[in-house]
């Protein structure tokens, strides 16, 4: 299976981990910027991992081969930064092709 091509790989967007600092003031760290991504409109329901329905906001792709940085880690208790919103990771879907990881989609949450 081919990467996604770059010229569909159009956004950027700041990737981080929300620590809860002093006095319950929640802090963002190791910020980490997504180069070669696509993030698109989502009208579908999520199922979180209590159950709960959510509406996602976007879905981000992350091609393992054209996205940068190579080495990032998707977690749930992550936040995404895109034009200028927050957004928070609440599904991380990996697809495979024939032999290794092929790409990444990322449901991002108000």
């Amino acid at each position: 299976m081919r990467p996604i091509p770059l010229r569909l790989l159009i956004h950027s967007a700041e990737l981080s981990r929300v620590i809860l600092g002093d006095y319950n003031v929640t802090e963002n760290s190791d910020t980490v910027v997504l180069e070669h991504v696509r993030v698109e409109p989502c009208y579908s329901a999520v199922s979180a991992k209590d159950n709960r329905q959510l509406n996602a906001a976007y879905k981000l792709f992350y091609d393992c081969l054209n996205s940068s940085p190579q080495d990032v880690t998707f977690d749930i208790d992550m936040c995404v930064t895109f034009d200028g919103e927050v957004f928070h990771i609440e599904d991380v879907r990996k697809f495979y092709d024939e032999r290794k990881l092929h790409h990444i989609e990322v449901m991002l949450c108000r």
